[in-house]
This record gives structure tokens, sequence and C-alpha cells, in this order.
């Protein structure tokens, strides 16, 4: 089976997605590869991508702007493709979400959501009644289409991604005392939350803790994080790592004892399964039916309230003060993620999903033509863009302390 998923290639964590889902779908005898339009994408793709990557895929109309123009050549390339399963991929952009209501019928499509934001939502509703089924990477994003969107329960499909393990990598002897702590991905506070890292290190290390935090990964917010971590005199206890190949993360993961993954919001959170796998044990904020998920607090890791940088500081203090319980939930980690989210359970997941998609396929409209392309208002900004970035960020923080308590 050939599937085609509107996902252009690069370092993003999208990519990454892709390319662990084409490895699961290839063990079902699909053939998934990507494809993209634009000069946009396009200049971005040959920046990013390797010699490898442009050979499972194509980009198309590299000179165009206009969306109307990059519509018809990714339709024309479906139609000569001829591939029967096509994913759009709700987080990708405005105008790869609504190229799902100019789909030709033959070709299934599959939406997938990544995350729990408001603009998301309201992205999955505009092209809801265009798709044939829908994946949830997370249980609460399943409930909040199903409840708040108008999604059919029976059309959405709760499938967490997944990460190759590899239980024979062993992790490297570590003699001292000192806690390794990383925080890896994207340096950005709206999402991530890495402005609380400074205050999350002072008040561990004022509880005797001895650590190193390593941060690993770029983005917006690395040059203020920096500048705050030098402010507060805590450079002996900081490292920074810039941007890290994706081939290179498993080794960084191994060489740290816990991952400080303090978001403010996220949909699924791979760096977590990443972590898990190499034995890195999670210390993460509580995100209802995202984080509470993936971690078992107290088994496979240690769970906090988001923006509490008190109690993410007591919980680094709890693993450091009982070393064997930070191996025990080490080894526990590795077991659930190879149990739970490993390829093969996805790959098993999509083949269940594409047999029920074809046995009962559920699109409500029939294709829109191109030549009559619009953005509807959901894939516009909203009133909700307008608000300033920390107040946004403070009403993202109260949603979900609400759900737990501020303890």
């Amino acid at each position: 089976m050939k599937a085609l998923s509107i996902c252009p290639p690069g370092r993003g964590g999208m990519y990454g997605v892709f390319l662990t889902l084409r490895k699961a779908l290839a063990l079902c005898g699909v053939d998934l590869r990507w494809a993209a339009a634009g000069r946009s994408v396009a200049e971005q793709a040959f920046a990013a991508a390797s010699a490898a990557d442009f050979e499972i895929g194509s980009l198309v109309a590299t000179a165009a702007d206009d969306d109307q123009l990059k519509a018809r050549a990714l339709l024309d390339h479906i139609e000569r493709e001829q591939p029967e399963l096509l994913f759009i991929n709700v987080f990708g952009g405005p105008f790869e979400t609504n190229l799902a209501r100019y789909l030709p019928r033959r070709v299934s499509s599959v939406l997938i959501v990544h995350s729990i934001s408001r603009s998301t939502y309201r992205a999955a509703r505009s092209v809801r009644d265009w798709i044939d089924a829908a994946v949830a990477v997370s249980p609460r994003i399943r409930q909040d289409l199903i409840w708040n969107e108008g999604f059919r329960p029976e059309s959405v499909h709760l499938i967490p991604n997944a990460v190759e393990t590899d239980a024979g990598l062993p992790r490297p002897e570590h003699r001292s005392r000192e806690l390794r702590v990383l925080c890896h991905g994207r340096v950005e506070h709206f999402a991530k939350g890495v402005n609380w890292l400074p205050a999350i290190l002072k008040k561990a290390l004022a509880r005797g803790l001895d650590l190193t935090l390593t941060v690993s990964g770029e983005g917006p917010d690395l040059a203020r994080l920096e500048g705050e971590i030098r402010r507060a005199g805590l450079e002996g206890h900081a490292r920074f790592l810039g941007f890290v190949p994706r081939e290179r993360v498993p080794e960084v993961m191994r060489a740290h004892d816990v991952l400080l993954f303090p978001s403010v919001f996220e949909g699924f959170g791979l760096t977590l399964l990443e972590a898990m796998a190499a034995g890195c044990v999670p210390v993460a904020s509580r995100i209802r039916g995202v984080t509470d998920y993936v971690v078992a607090d107290g088994e496979t890791g240690l769970l906090f309230p988001v923006g509490s940088t008190r109690a993410a500081a007591a919980r680094l203090v709890e693993l450091e003060n009982d070393r064997q319980r930070l191996q025990a939930m080490s080894e526990r980690a590795g077991r659930s993620v190879r149990a739970r989210f490993g390829i093969e359970a996805q790959g098993a997941a999509f083949l269940r999903l594409i047999e029920t998609i074809h046995r009962e396929p559920r699109r409500a409209r029939a294709a829109l033509p191109v030549e009559r392309w619009q953005m509807p208002s959901e894939l516009r900004p909203g009133w909700w863009h307008a608000l300033p970035a920390p107040v946004k960020s403070v009403l993202r923080v109260t949603r979900e302390r609400l759900q737990f308590g501020a303890a």
C-alpha cells in the first residue's frame, strides 16, 4: 500500500514523527512518503534535509507563494502517485490542513492532531467533515475533539507517538553523586516553560542538591535563558549544547540521570519517550491526559504541577536522595516505553485504523474544487493570538493547575 504525508523534511519534531511512523508502517507493508509545496518550504528543506530525505519524498511548486498554485501542484502530485492513504498533520500549518477539504474521495484521509492548543483544535474542526478519520496522539486530545469540537467518537482513534528502542545500549557508568539533569528540545517558554529553569535549579541547589543542568536544543528564548543563568550566578551548574542532531539524541539521553520537562502545554511529549527509552527518568509537568498518560507518577517518573518551581526542585531532591529508587524508575521507564510506545505497537494500531477506514468510510462532505480555494475562518488567527504571550502563558498555567491543585 502507498501512503503520503503532507510534511516537509527537516530538523523539526514533526519530521521526526514522520520518520518513526514511516518505519512503523513499513512493518505492515505500507510505504509512507512525504510531499510538500511552496517556495518557503523548499528553501527550508534544501537547507536542512539530507539526500536520504529527498529519496523518500517530493517537493512540488518550489517557486510558488500562492496557496492555490501550491494546492493544485500537490493535488496533481497525489493524482500521479495514486496513494491509497493520505496523512495531514494539523500542527503542520494552515495551508497543509486546509488541503483536506480538496482531496479526491478515492484517497482515504487521516487527520493527525498533535497539540492541545486552541488554534490546533480550531484547525481540526475546520476540516472535520472532509476527513475519513482523526488520530489523537493522547487521551486529552481525543476527549477534547469529541467533547468540544464535535467529532464523532467512532471517528477519533487514540494512537500515541512511538519511539525506536534498543534495550542493548548501555548507560555510561557514572561514579559521582552529582545528579545529571537534562532539558532537551525547543528552547522557548510559551509552550516549553524554559524560563522556570533558573528558579528550579536555584531552589534545588539551596536544598543541598549537587547537580548539573544540561540544556540541549535551540529556540527563541535561548539567549534570555543563558543570560538568566549568568545573572543568577549558576554558570558552574549549567551548560548549553545547542542543536543536537536527531541521531545523537539517544546518546545524550543515556548520559543523563533525569529529564527535566517543565512544559506549559503539550499534545504528547515525544521527548519523554526518548528519555525513558534511554533510562533517563522524567521529572515533568503534570498535563492532564498527556504527561500523566506517558509517565506513571512514582513508577516511571515524577510529575509536578505546571509552573511550580518549588515542587519541581523537590522532585529532583527526592531522586538525588534515593539513588536506588532512581535506578528502579530508570529500568521501569525503559520497559514501559518498549511495551507501550514501540514502533511495532504503533504500526499495528495504524493497520487496524486503515482496515476500519476501508470497511467503513465516514467522510461527510465531497471535495471542494481547487478553483474555490479559500482559507476558512478557523485557520486564520483568532482573538487568542492578539493576547500578549505572557497573558496566554498565565491562562494556560492556571487551566492546568486547576485540574490538580497548586501543590
